[in-house]
């Protein structure tokens, strides 16, 4: 405590004092030789942490050096905040411009979201395990998956020759018809039915017989036990199987037409085919 000199004092005491709180020196009694003085105690530097990823924050705090504190933004973000007459916030949209067509609305704000239509799934199966995918292209349009597509492609071939005897051994093989096709489409296999179309026109005369077949797979077997000759003896015969071809490949299908068991004189002067085949892409 300081007495101050003077200060309401009579004969044995004074009634002014002046007491120093936390940080406050006082030195001296108020006297013209020992005059009162009152200091005060440099406050320590304000320490701040700056390791925050969103506020950068700067000074100590002191009137010379202020503290201040300053957002830092993501420079590679496009939805940037901005400082709004009320505080932070996000612009319309996220701050980036939404542009909508096709029956899809909305700007992108919490009052105005981006809205894409939809439609009744009208089929008995499950759409969450049968429903088709979106995808997003290089130029950021949207894509469904590729579309269904068919395919047919023919190919019929006529041989013909004067009478030719028929082999005796089965199966000889008398015509070599083939047909190549190719796969449309770049992502899918394709499935494939594959007709193979056999016509072969034989003469044969009393007594006479023959056998033809495709591939293996003897077709028919004929006799002459008449008196008479029976020329350009033919059934048109098919067989049908099916394949796949991997996407955007090339698939040759062969067809080879056998005869023999010949005798008495049977002889075969034309030999027809189709060749058919029907492709399915889904």
């Amino acid at each position: 405590m300081i007495i101050l000199a003077r200060c309401g004092c009579g004969t044995d005491r004074c009634n002014c004092s002046i007491v120093a709180g936390p940080g406050i020196t006082v030195e001296g009694n108020g006297s013209p030789g020992v005059p009162v003085v009152i200091s005060a105690e440099p406050a320590p530097p304000l320490e701040v942490a700056n390791d925050d990823s969103c506020v950068t924050l700067d000074g100590e705090g002191s009137t010379a050096s202020p503290l201040s504190a300053a957002l830092r933004l993501d420079p590679s973000a496009s939805n940037a905040l901005v400082c709004g007459p009320e505080g932070l916030m996000v612009p319309a949209g996220g701050g980036s411009t939404v542009e909508t067509g096709c029956g899809i609305t909305g700007d992108g704000s919490a009052a105005s979201p981006v809205n894409v239509p939809v439609g009744e799934w009208p089929f008995e199966c499950d759409v969450d395990t049968e429903g088709g995918d979106l995808f997003c292209d290089s130029s950021g349009r949207l894509r469904t998956l590729p579309r269904g597509r068919t395919f047919y492609q023919q190919q019929v071939t006529n041989d013909y020759n004067d009478p030719t005897p028929v082999p005796a051994t089965y199966p000889t093989e008398i015509a070599h018809h083939a047909i190549t096709f190719t796969n449309p489409d770049p992502c899918r296999p394709m499935y494939v039915l594959c007709e193979q179309e056999v016509d072969v026109d034989i003469d044969y005369p009393p007594n006479s017989g023959a056998t033809w077949g495709i591939t293996g797979d003897e077709q028919q077997r004929f006799a002459n036990t008449g008196s008479g000759t029976l020329n350009d003896v033919h059934t048109q015969l098919t067989k049908v199987f099916h394949f796949e071809i991997a996407p955007g490949a090339t698939a040759t299908q062969n067809l080879f037409i056998q005869a023999g068991a010949g005798f008495g004189g049977a002889a075969y002067n034309k030999v027809q085919s189709y060749l058919r085949v029907f492709g399915i892409i889904l």
